[in-house]
């Protein structure tokens, strides 16, 4: 049996006018008074950088190109929106609500979606549809049963000070993942979550706690990891009791200019074999094309047996 994931990461969906607009109509703490530390810094490099480099228009090309992919599953690994304010979740679950007409379609958030202190409680029960109901961050993990894959949706999306991007997960969070690991054996378990759990430099842009959550996944498992955040494709393995882990970090899927093309994961899982063909798409001038192809094995999957080298007697 293959199944057919399409992963996409790091969304950005433009800032709506209209609700730019509507901010003026707003109670202070959810308006232009909402535009103070972070927010203020926010919207600055939104209007001078960001606003230049995820373009709707690229975002249209990765949607035609994953609605001709034709998935199985549609898997979304954060940052939707870019300062979290109340005009944008509607807007993202109506973005949300056409990818689902492709296929089924699973969510965790990521730390733009967290911007501020209960952004997210706030703006994301518009999301709740496919977040298996979860708003705050402490109702994370989720957990779905879709065919013989186990989906653990967890969330790294907590608000940080200015000039902070990292995440955490959290202790009572990671006790539950652990505990979900361990009692899902059973099937192919994939975990999505917004910040790697790699060691891959910047503390301010890191996950808190990868090394406990990494440790988990040694002791008791899984057989693939996707992610986002970084908006570049990069390809890891975490340490588990079977095998190596892959971990699939996703480019953003709205990146139209910058030092990395935007794009996202084509993924075909043959469950029986337990192995995964994973194609990045990326963007370029003409469209989207096959940047390169992983042939990855999940842990567990049977290692073909090199015969040993017969050496003949002198």
């Amino acid at each position: 049996m293959t199944i057919r994931i399409a992963h996409l990461t790091d969304v950005h969906l433009p800032l709506p006018a209209r609700g730019l607009a509507a901010l003026w109509a707003l109670p202070r703490d959810q308006g232009l008074g909402a535009f103070r530390n972070k927010r203020a810094s926010g919207l600055l490099s939104w209007a001078l950088r960001r606003s230049r480099r995820h373009l709707a228009e690229a975002l249209a090309r990765v949607e035609a190109d994953v609605a001709a992919f034709r998935p199985d599953l549609v898997l979304v690994t954060g940052d939707l929106v870019h300062l979290a304010l109340p005009c944008e979740f509607p807007e993202a679950a109506r973005w949300l609500a056409r990818m689902a007409e492709l296929a089924p379609l699973r969510l965790v958030p990521g730390n733009h979606d967290a911007y501020m202190a209960g952004a997210l409680e706030a703006g994301g029960r518009a999301w709740a549809h496919w977040t298996r109901g979860c708003v705050a961050h402490g109702d994370y993990p989720w957990l779905e049963h879709w065919g013989p894959l186990v989906l653990v949706g967890l969330s790294t999306a907590v608000p940080r000070p200015l000039g902070d991007a990292g995440g955490r997960l959290g202790e009572a969070q990671l006790a539950r993942t652990a505990r979900v690991l361990q009692e899902q054996r059973e099937g192919l378990r994939l975990v999505l979550l917004h910040h790697p759990p790699l060691p891959l430099g910047s503390r301010r842009r890191a996950l808190d706690d990868h090394e406990a959550l990494a440790a988990h996944i040694r002791r008791h498992g899984a057989e693939l990891i996707l992610c986002g955040h970084e908006h570049r494709a990069l390809e890891g393995r975490l340490v588990g009791p079977h095998g190596p882990v892959p971990v699939l970090v996703g480019p953003s899927a709205s990146l139209a200019h910058g030092r990395h093309p935007g794009g996202w994961w084509a993924l075909e899982l043959d469950a029986r074999e337990r192995r995964l063909t994973a194609r990045l798409r990326t963007l370029d001038g003409r469209g989207l094309t096959t940047a390169r192809t992983c042939h990855l094995p999940l842990p567990g999957a049977a290692v073909p047996r090199i015969p040993a080298m017969e050496v003949a007697a002198p």
